[in-house]
């Protein structure tokens, strides 16, 4: 069971919604267009943005930190996951407050 039930019924990504959110904007720095072009490119941006838990959120962390030594790529430090983590929780506020979607992770993580 979702937190949002007629969400059930969407299906969303957080690659679509880091697409639009960049689409959007007047302008970034190129840290954060860059960072944001690469969280959207990476696993977990093709999971339902709906769907998400703490767990895939927590999968994801741990995967940059391993990094993937059979295809060269080194883990990151703990600010990177920090800075990436911060930028996801900006495009699905925005999300929130801009766009009017709800998806459940900002209904866990940002009302108490």
């Amino acid at each position: 069971m979702t937190l949002n039930p007629k969400a059930e019924l969407e299906h969303r990504t957080l690659v679509e919604f880091i697409h639009k959110y960049l689409e959007e904007a007047d302008s970034f720095t190129r840290a954060k267009t860059g960072a944001l072009t690469h969280i959207a490119s990476l696993e977990i941006s093709e999971k339902n943005i709906y769907s998400l838990t703490r767990q895939d959120f927590s999968e994801h962390v741990i995967s940059l930190r391993k990094g993937e030594p059979l295809k060269g790529v080194e883990g990151v430090a703990p600010t990177t996951t920090l800075k990436d983590m911060s930028y996801i929780k900006v495009v699905l506020v925005h999300a929130e407050y801009v766009w009017l979607v709800t998806p459940c992770t900002i209904q866990n993580h940002t009302r108490t």
